[in-house]
């Protein structure tokens, strides 16, 4: 988590459970809009894209930047 952001945010730490049974902790500072939630983005250096990330996507995910393919 961010934490050394300028200025404080108040807000609430919330942990989703992925499809395949991860756990993703998110912050937020309006958690009465989670219900309204329709997806998450995660950057692509994040531990979780490799797993999460499909057969048919892989190829559009590993060439961003930041995903550790070396391209950029």
């Amino acid at each position: 988590m961010q934490a050394n952001w300028i200025g404080k945010s108040t807000g609430a730490q919330v942990v989703f459970k992925t499809e395949t049974g991860d756990e993703l902790t998110v912050f937020t500072t309006r958690p009465d809009t989670l219900w309204g939630a329709t997806f998450m983005v995660l950057s692509p250096e994040h531990p979780l894209v490799k797993k999460l990330t499909t057969s048919k996507q892989k190829a559009a995910v590993e060439s961003l930047p930041g995903s550790g393919s070396g391209k950029k």
